[in-house]
């Protein structure tokens, strides 16, 4: 039995097939941009699509997933926004927290 990675991500059905076929047919390119509106689960999709590319022949651990879902793999690289606020460098949820806008 195979498990969808992609099964948490909601009506994104187009960009789920372009990540699989991808994946599907080793024509994986060096870089994706998951950009879109706030609440489309941009994020949410780039972590199921690292779980697909990680899963390939080995399946994914619990250990595995756990590393993946903390960002804290050798082989992946995540990249995210900060915020730069009174000398202090944000995340993105801690800028939120604060109120600050995306031009902070």
């Amino acid at each position: 039995m195979t498990i969808n990675p992609f099964a948490p991500v909601v009506a994104q059905q187009q960009a789920i097939e372009l990540l699989t076929e991808a994946v599907r047919q080793n024509r994986v390119p060096p870089a994706y941009l998951f950009v879109g509106p706030d609440g489309v689960g941009r994020s949410l999709a780039a972590r199921c699509f690292v779980e697909l590319l990680f899963s390939r022949g080995m399946g994914v651990t619990a250990s595995l997933q756990n590393r993946l879902r903390q960002g804290n793999h050798p082989a992946l690289l995540w990249v995210q926004p900060t915020y730069q606020h009174q000398g202090q460098r944000l995340t993105a949820a801690e800028a939120v927290e604060k109120g600050l806008k995306r031009k902070a």
